[in-house]
């Protein structure tokens, strides 16, 4: 039986031996996993519904050369299906059907193995599959049944499957439905992701020592090792652009652009995680380019922020105040302004964004659940920073009369770690622990490597 993605017949490589674990549909979700979520989301639709999740349209690159695919989260969280031309429905009653492309030879010759619908219906945990072809006749016959139809609408999702039958569906979205679902991640969600920060840690292991041995001479280097480490550790992919931002590049916060040279005393901020089987890292290290952070480069103040395990919380809103007070503190006993108010008001403008953001199958996840109370599960991010631009120093000066010590102009630093709750108890994990954050260890590794590299040469 030959299928359009992995399974643990054609790839066993890809799926991880785990004691308890059988009949892997993707790598640590089981069968009975995915019908259960479906079960579970078929009993939160109204009564005779039916909830359609159209597959993610293929990206196209230039003219008919398309990007790697990605299967929309909600639609692989469901069932597992990773090919384009798809949608899943599924009804109130507990019935799910799995509509798929047809096996076209001359197709697959081009574009890979499809898993065709015979293949489908016996791998995948529905209870019937169909062609992509039937799916707004299926559409269309739940409202002339009188039924209401909710179709998962965005830009992440290929509205062509479903066809003018679109246009009779109700206002409502089920999306809110999953995403409800998804924020609490299952045993094996947290085994990926648990896989996902390793893998990430290789890759910004491999960053700090190359930095160490002088091996990496641009933004566009480092870019390249993060991508070669998480594909050669059987990552997807890079779960999002990452940000190798050198100098005072560090001040803007999604800079992708990559391409300028590392210079000798700047610091180096990289923000960047692997996706494993769908699921994101996402992380964030600040180093010095040359070694060791220099005095206004240390920047204790984030540190402190950044250390998730310090007092129990509840919510995100909850962290980023304790965040903010720590940073707050630090900005005072550090003299980089004098007094608590204009530390207040230096924080307010120098560390634009939220503490953090919930964590999953996409980066940014599930934001229509953002404001979901802590729980067993949830995966979240902790990433204070400061960022001491051109604009942001002049801005504190004009309206604030606030005046920052210029040694600090053109400095960005934020540290992120992933952070995983536990059991019923709230217990938190780091999952990113591996990857070092704290000044001395940073320059310990750096300074290892850069003398593993002397050795190393030749005389």
């Amino acid at each position: 039986m030959e299928m359009g993605q992995p399974t643990p017949f054609s790839h066993p490589h890809l799926f991880p031996q785990v004691e308890g674990v059988e009949d892997q549909v993707t790598p640590c979700i089981t069968r009975a996993e995915y019908a259960d979520r479906v079960a579970a989301l078929a009993s939160k639709l109204p009564a005779r519904s039916a909830a359609v999740f159209p597959a993610a349209p293929v990206p196209i690159m230039s003219n008919d050369v398309p990007y790697r695919y990605r299967q929309n989260s909600d639609l692989l969280y469901l069932c597992g299906f990773e090919e384009p031309h798809a949608a899943l429905m599924v009804h109130a009653s507990g019935e799910s059907i799995l509509f798929v492309a047809e096996k076209d030879p001359d197709r697959e010759l081009w574009d890979g193995p499809r898993s065709g619908v015979d293949a489908a219906a016996a791998y995948f945990a529905v209870t019937g599959t169909a062609p992509v072809s039937s799916v707004a006749d299926a559409c269309r016959a739940v409202i002339d049944a009188g039924g209401e139809l909710l179709v998962a609408k965005g830009p992440t999702r290929d509205a062509s499957v479903v066809g003018n039958a679109a246009s009779r569906a109700s206002e409502a979205d089920p999306t809110s439905l999953v995403e409800r679902m998804r924020v609490f991640k299952s045993n094996g969600e947290l085994q990926i992701m648990a896989n996902a920060a390793r893998i990430t840690s290789l890759a910004f292991g491999a960053v700090a020592e190359r930095l160490g041995s002088g091996t990496v001479y641009s933004e566009r280097d480092v870019d390249a090792l993060l991508e070669v480490v998480t594909r050669s550790r059987f990552g997807d992919r890079l779960a999002y652009p990452p940000v190798v931002a050198s100098g005072s590049r560090a001040t803007i916060l999604h800079y992708v652009a990559n391409n300028r040279l590392l210079q000798p005393g700047e610091l180096l901020l990289i923000d960047a995680g692997a996706e494993y089987c769908g699921y994101a890292c996402d992380v964030t290290r600040t180093y010095p380019i040359s070694g060791k952070f220099s005095a206004p480069q240390a920047l204790e103040a984030v540190l402190d922020a950044a250390d998730t395990q310090r007092d129990k919380y509840d919510s995100l809103a909850k962290l980023g105040g304790m965040a903010t007070r720590a940073m707050t503190d630090a900005l005072v006993e550090t003299k980089i302004v004098e007094s608590r108010g204009d530390a207040k008001r230096a924080v307010d403008v120098l560390y634009p964004h939220s503490i953090g953001h919930l964590l999953g199958m996409d980066t940014h996840d599930t934001p229509t659940a953002r404001h979901t109370p802590f729980g067993p599960g949830m995966v979240f991010t902790v990433e204070p920073g400061l960022y001491f631009g051109a604009h942001a120093l002049q801005l504190l000066y004009d309206e604030c009369g606030i005046a920052i010590d210029p040694a600090f102009a053109g400095i960005g630093v934020r540290i992120e770690d992933n952070v995983a709750i536990d059991g019923a108890t709230l217990d938190r994990r780091l999952l990113t622990a591996s990857i070092p954050k704290a000044r001395a260890d940073i320059e310990a590794g750096m300074a290892a490597a850069k003398a593993a590299a002397s050795v190393s040469s030749p005389s």
